[in-house]
């Protein structure tokens, strides 16, 4: 990008000053931003994607309700950084494709249930993804 811009004469001080970086951070921040907006509904996700990654025998559940959906027996959705956009995209990408994996869960697994009337230590319970509340 520098040797571009410099193509074009458009560095001031000959890019001396130039830092990718912080293009990148500024990326970060501006992301980050627009999804304070759904902060609620990716924290229902993000609380799914935990329960099943709390243990080995949660996931091999996740994964055998996966198998009862037709989809892949390898089925995981990676948990988010939230220090990293792109982390939260790909765990929200992750979900969206097993959707029906946790509407399922939720209908026929009782500890999924429960796990979300457990209460944080601000007193109030779990978020829930949004298809879950109405």
């Amino acid at each position: 990008m520098a040797k571009r811009f410099k193509s074009l004469n458009t560095l001031m001080l000959d890019g001396k000053y130039l830092h990718m970086r912080c293009a990148c951070h500024i990326l970060n921040l501006v992301a980050k931003d627009g999804l304070k907006e759904f902060s609620n509904s990716i924290e229902g996700i993000r609380n799914c994607v935990k329960y099943i990654h709390s243990s080995p025998s949660r996931l091999d559940k996740f994964r055998d309700f996966a198998i009862l959906e037709s989809m892949d027996i390898m089925a995981n959705i990676p948990l988010d950084v939230a220090t990293r956009w792109n982390a939260t995209y790909k765990m929200l990408d992750g979900a969206f494709k097993c959707e029906n994996v946790f509407d399922r869960m939720a209908d026929e697994n009782a500890p999924f249930v429960a796990y979300f009337n457990e209460l944080e230590k601000d007193g109030e319970k779990k978020k829930k993804k949004q298809c879950e509340e109405s």
